[in-house]
């Protein structure tokens, strides 16, 4: 997580923009995160070109390890998923958000309710090593 606020909060100094990536799990449960580049130049965005992902992707599996969905930073708002998140994210995948101003992050499950893609809030416990 160290290494999410560094960058999170260098990119918020660079007018904004976000950082984010493909979140994993190793056989112990402890998440990984695999950072990409953000292809959106508009401020408060963070797109993955999809050939990232697949590549990004694929590392993690041969490393013998877990994707689970994506992570990206919210510069100036809270970790909680808006429209476009949700639009982005697989059914059933994780997202995990980092409020780079309130140094929190929070993780989601997102789910199909009532005929729309939501996001549940996961309980996160914080270990730092």
């Amino acid at each position: 997580m160290r290494k999410l606020h560094f960058l999170a909060l260098r990119a918020q100094k660079r007018g904004q923009r976000e950082v984010g990536g493909v979140l994993a799990t190793d056989e112990n449960g402890r998440l990984e995160l695999r950072f990409l580049t953000n292809q959106s130049q508009r401020a408060g965005r963070f797109t993955i070109a999809r050939a990232d992902y697949f590549r990004a992707r694929e590392a993690i599996r041969r490393a013998g390890k877990h994707v689970l969905g994506t992570f990206h930073s919210h510069p100036i708002s809270e970790a909680i998923p808006g429209r476009g998140d949700l639009a982005g994210e697989a059914l059933n995948s994780f997202c995990l958000i980092y409020d780079v101003c309130g140094r929190k992050p929070r993780l989601w499950k997102i789910v199909k309710r009532g005929g729309q893609k939501v996001a549940d809030e996961v309980p996160l416990k914080l270990r730092l090593l």
